[in-house]
């Protein structure tokens, strides 16, 4: 609105833009009845539930099963803006304002549509339901609200048969018809698209790392962990670098691997710093060739304990080519 009146009004906009703003007026074909303006307000986002089990941030990133999951969300969360300030050095800020993506689509549990059995016992909340502000901008989404409908819709009908409450409802069962009934509860994906860290190996993502420099996200080629990777160009010297600290859970011979996304553009000599108890070691890495293992390139057999402090440092020091960094893997041997 103030956008469309500055456009309309102010004496700085050519006269030509402005008498043609000034033409906009409301949808004549909606809401005819009502003057062309809406019976309700939009309201996004209200008072939700805390029930049995609240659904997260991490939901949608490293706990993405759910054993009683009933849908599925996808949409990324987001918050628009709240408010727009100059800061001292001119900045513009927009405050409030987020935007995460899931790594890939994630389950949504029955638990979380469902009260506390101390509160109330047949009761669904298939919209204002148990979940923190942050997932929420992802499960806001009319398809989730059809999907967490119908979950409910069969889930009533089995508590009202066997005359039980809506906690005591056999979760198992209830997939098994939702699925019957074409509900996905499940999503696969390509090979190398959104893996996720549980592999039994102790594994950082990106996110997990300590970034300085220029580095850009992408999820532009695949493998990658999590939900996407970072990239940054060589340079003669480093101007750009991410270091993992390992907290492992005990001190021993470990195999370090790295995930990167291979392609033509990449370095063919990215610099990867590992420090263990033997000291300081540099690897290079050929990131221009796909890993030879699984998605992931053995960086080799070191030493680590808790007081020498370990640590692997990516680095974009080097000549030409895109350095990537992603997952680094310790695999205990």
């Amino acid at each position: 609105q103030g956008y469309l009146y500055f456009l309309a009004n102010d004496v700085d906009v050519p006269e030509e833009l402005r008498k043609d703003t000034q033409r906009y007026g409301y949808s004549k074909d909606e809401f005819a009845d009502n003057n062309h303006w809406p019976y309700l307000l939009y309201v996004r986002e209200g008072r939700r539930m805390v029930g049995n089990y609240v659904m997260k941030q991490q939901d949608a990133w490293d706990n993405i099963n759910k054993a009683d999951g009933i849908a599925m969300g996808s949409y990324f969360m987001d918050c628009h803006t709240v408010q727009q300030f100059i800061t001292a050095k001119g900045q513009l800020v927009h405050e409030g304002e987020m935007e995460h993506a899931p790594f890939r689509p994630y389950e949504i549990a029955y638990n979380s549509i469902i009260p506390k059995a101390a509160d109330c016992e047949n009761l669904f909340v298939t919209i204002c339901m148990s979940a923190s502000h942050t997932i929420y901008g992802s499960l806001r989404m009319e398809p989730v609200f059809m999907m967490t409908g119908h979950a409910a819709g069969v889930a009533a009908a089995m508590a009202i048969k066997e005359n039980s409450s809506v906690q005591k409802v056999n979760t198992d069962e209830l997939r098994v018809k939702l699925s019957a009934q074409k509900q996905i509860l499940k999503f696969a994906t390509k090979p190398g698209f959104f893996l996720a860290k549980g592999d039994g190996a102790y594994t950082m993502d990106d996110t997990d790392a300590i970034v300085k420099g220029d580095w850009l996200h992408s999820i532009s080629s695949a493998p990658f962990l999590m939900y996407n990777y970072q990239f940054a160009s060589q340079s003669a010297t480093e101007t750009a670098s991410a270091t993992y600290h390992p907290n492992l859970p005990e001190d021993g011979l470990y195999e370090v691997e790295l995930m990167y996304s291979a392609d033509n553009n990449r370095s063919k000599n990215a610099r990867v710093i590992i420090n263990s108890d033997e000291g300081q070691k540099v690897v290079l890495v050929d990131m221009s060739k796909k890993a030879p293992k699984d998605y992931w390139h053995p960086l080799g057999e070191y030493k680590f304990s808790k007081e020498k402090k370990p640590k692997v440092i990516i680095s974009n020091k080097g000549n030409g080519g895109i350095v990537i960094a992603d997952g680094v893997r310790f695999n205990k041997k």
